[in-house]
């Protein structure tokens, strides 16, 4: 486990050192703790068991313990030691929200965890845990969390696409509209080198990018969702609005392009002919009579999406 074999633990308090990376597991946690007690309280075990599933696997192992590697291997004494706290107490805290469905795996392995001295000696009698004592929610953070791993998803889409392996480091540049968004990911670039196995990242405000600022021999994918035909703008998570983001990926001398320029190819060609089709079915006099308004919208979106990717 990355808390060490000499880790001793502590009564978890807020040190004011968190990144932003502590602050939303602890986010996490806190819902996951609100969610369960909810849950219980009106016999959802079907979302209880969803919610302690989604909170292990998801939140913990494959996004906070993935990033918070770097920083117990390399980081500051005190990034580090703040990083273990953080990790402790969502470990302690995750076994005693599984133990009612899973009471002897979780015995187990909280057994093996380092205890506080005022800790009872089995998981079954300790205190189950309660929303008051976990006022960690920020929704703002989980906002742009949430923003930096559809950028991190769409990398690993591409070069899954590309048949690339975790080893093979690639650098990524990211161009963005707005000033919000480029906060947001320049916050989160170690999260985003970390998971999407990346060299380096920069974020780009496209304001500001010139002929030189992302080099020839890029892959490049659109992220992008639309909110409103009608205004013509684009939606990010929790409703803040994302003008575009454009990520480029630097493949050169690392993937075969004529393969790959026969793949785009076909791509295209594909994606031409599902477009067209499209149109033709918008141009229909009777196309806004018959074809319900939630449809029209994803076919739009879709229109314009695959117009972006295939420029």
């Amino acid at each position: 486990m990355q808390l060490g074999s000499d880790y001793k633990a502590e009564p978890f308090k807020i040190s004011g050192e968190e990144s932003i990376m502590d602050k939303w597991i602890l986010s996490r946690v806190a819902y996951a703790v609100d969610r369960c007690n909810s849950d219980m309280e009106t016999y959802n075990f079907t979302q209880f068991t969803t919610t302690v599933y989604d909170f292990w696997l998801y939140d913990l192992c494959d996004i906070y313990l993935e990033s918070v590697k770097p920083v117990i291997a390399s980081g500051s004494d005190e990034a580090r030691k703040v990083a273990k706290a953080t990790l402790y107490h969502c470990v302690e805290t995750g076994l005693r929200l599984i133990s009612p469905a899973m009471p002897f795996l979780s015995e187990e392995l909280w057994q093996h965890l380092p205890h506080l001295k005022t800790h009872p000696p089995s998981i079954i009698v300790h205190d189950y845990p309660e929303s008051s004592q976990y006022c960690f929610i920020n929704e703002r953070i989980e906002a742009d969390v949430a923003f930096a791993m559809s950028v991190i998803r769409t990398v690993r889409s591409l070069r899954s696409d590309y048949e690339l392996t975790n080893k093979t480091k690639t650098d990524l540049y990211v161009s963005v509209s707005d000033e919000k968004d480029y906060r947001c990911l320049t916050s989160l670039i170690s999260l985003i080198e970390t998971l999407a196995s990346s060299n380096k990242v920069e974020v780009l405000l496209q304001s500001n990018i010139t002929a030189e600022s992302i080099p020839s021999g890029c892959a490049h994918v659109t992220i992008s969702s639309r909110c409103s035909v009608d205004i013509g703008l684009q939606v990010n998570f929790r409703g803040r609005l994302l003008l575009s983001c454009l990520l480029c990926l630097f493949f050169k001398g690392i993937i075969n392009v004529e393969r790959e320029l026969a793949k785009l190819s076909g791509k295209k060609e594909k994606n031409e002919a599902f477009v067209a089709k499209l149109l033709e079915q918008e141009s229909r006099p009777d196309y806004e009579e018959k074809v319900p308004l939630p449809v029209r919208i994803a076919n739009t979106e879709k229109v314009s999406s695959l117009s972006v990717a295939f420029m």
